[in-house]
Order: structure tokens, then C-alpha cells, then sequence
């Protein structure tokens, strides 16, 4: 095997189910990867101690830990590892518990697309790249900004002020092109201070509408 090849992990509970995945992904052609495999959790955060990798996929379906869960401690344990789940639920609610908690790249139903899932792949795969070579932290500091309103919003029970922090323009006409859009917030002010834009958001609780 290569060695600059990407190492990814597969977790499923399901035999077949991981070993689909493994040929759909060792057969690409668009990146180079060498796999390990596990069929719960525990297996999975077990593999996690001993290996650092690129990439972890995950089902949502577990018996011990649901994918969720398990990404969530992956983000915890290796921040920089892209994070992917699939699953064969059609469930608005995983998706955004999954986005919200454990900051997944993408999320990928059953029964997926080999082209499709493969090409997903490689663009997050030529991301972290990207970010590595840029030495970037950040995947997507407007997008983690969104995914915090988000929570906020399901969650807050009183009036809720959050401030955020960008270092450019078009990143914050991003951010708050996306706020203006959205029910129950809306931005209180900002200002510039030593080179950075900062900004506060207003969440109100769900029972409560903005009337500007």
C-alpha cells in the first residue's frame, strides 16, 4: 500500500454492510486508501487509540453507541479526522444531531450511490489536504458559527446572546446572509476590533417570533 495513502475507518454492525463499503472503497480510483473495520463502537474507539486516521465512517445503527455518539467521541479524541455518517433512516432529526453534536462532513443514506459516495469521499479527503497545507484549524468557521445558532436554537428556553468572531468581510456578509434567514434570531450589532469582525446574534426562544 501506498504510504501517503488515507486511512479511513469503516464502522458497521452489519458483515455485509462493512464489507460493501470496503470494496466500494478500496476499488476507487480517486484517492489512495488503506481501510480498517469495525462492527461496533467500542471495536472502533479501540482502532482509534492505536492509528491516526483521515477518515472515520460510521453507521448510525449500533448496539452499544449509536454513530452519533461514536463521532462525537472521535471529534473529542481527533478533531482533524473527517467525519461521516450513514445510515439507512430517513430522519430529518439524526441529520441534525449529527451535524450539531458531532460536526459530520457529510451524511450518507442507505442505500447509497458507489460513485457518489466515492466521490464524496475524495473532495473531503482533498479538503483536509488543503487545510493541512494551509495549516487552517478551522474546516469552516461560518459553518461551525451556524451549527452553534442551530443547537442554541432547539435548546434555549430564555432570550440567548451569542458573539462570534471572523476575520473578513466575505466571511461575515456569509454569516449573516444565513442569521437573516433564520426564524427567531437576528443580529444585535457588531464591530471591528483589532483586525477582526465581531458579531452578536439574538436567539429567542422557539414559543417567541422577531418582529423587527
Amino acid at each position: 500500500m501506498d504510504a501517503k495513502a488515507n486511512k479511513i475507518m469503516i464502522i458497521d454492525d452489519e458483515i455485509d454492510v462493512v464489507d460493501a463499503l470496503y470494496l466500494t472503497l478500496i476499488e476507487a480510483k480517486e484517492f489512495d486508501c488503506e481501510i480498517t473495520t469495525a462492527l461496533n463502537g467500542k471495536a472502533g474507539l479501540f482502532e482509534l487509540g492505536k492509528n491516526e486516521f483521515d477518515l472515520v465512517l460510521s453507521d448510525y445503527r449500533m448496539p452499544d453507541m449509536n454513530g452519533v455518539e461514536f463521532l462525537v467521541k472521535v471529534k473529542e479524541i481527533c478533531p482533524e479526522t473527517i467525519r461521516m455518517l450513514i445510515t439507512g433512516y430517513s430522519d430529518i432529526s439524526v441529520a441534525k444531531e449529527a451535524i450539531n453534536k458531532a460536526h459530520v462532513y457529510s451524511y450518507i443514506e442507505k442505500p447509497w450511490d458507489n460513485e457518489e459516495l466515492r466521490l464524496n469521499i475524495s473532495e473531503a479527503l482533498k479538503r483536509k489536504l488543503e487545510r493541512e497545507a494551509k495549516n487552517i484549524t478551522e474546516i469552516d468557521r461560518v459553518g461551525d458559527a451556524i451549527r452553534v445558532v442551530d443547537e442554541f436554537r432547539s435548546n434555549v428556553l430564555t432570550e440567548q446572546k451569542l458573539m462570534f468572531s471572523f476575520t473578513s468581510i466575505p466571511e461575515l456578509n456569509k454569516f449573516s446572509f444565513k442569521i437573516k434567514r433564520m426564524k427567531n434570531v437576528h443580529i444585535k450589532d457588531f464591530h471591528v476590533f483589532e483586525n477582526r469582525y465581531i458579531i452578536s446574534v439574538m436567539i429567542l426562544p422557539e414559543m417567541f417570533d422577531f418582529i423587527p
